[in-house]
């Protein structure tokens, strides 16, 4: 994993590509415990190695699932460094 900007570089990363243009990206997954158990079940019931995508839509389909997709190329600044 590439290590996070320090703070000087990551203003001239704002500047040069625009603020519109940069992510702070944190805890790119939050498990909870019940998304953790349904996927627990199916692994342990499922012949094969289950699918991520197969099991998060059967979740979906009883609980409240977040997810944010992006298309543009961002920057990942993470917390800079202080």
């Amino acid at each position: 994993m590439p290590a996070r900007p320090a703070l000087a570089h990551a203003v001239r990363l704002a500047a040069h590509h625009g603020t519109d243009r940069l992510r702070l990206l944190q805890g790119r997954v939050r498990l909870t415990p019940e998304l953790l158990h349904h996927l627990r079940a199916i692994a342990r019931h499922s012949a094969s190695e289950p699918k991520l995508s197969v099991a998060l839509a059967a979740y979906a389909r009883n609980h409240s699932v977040r997810v944010v997709t992006n298309t543009n190329l961002m920057i990942d600044l993470g917390a800079p460094d202080a």
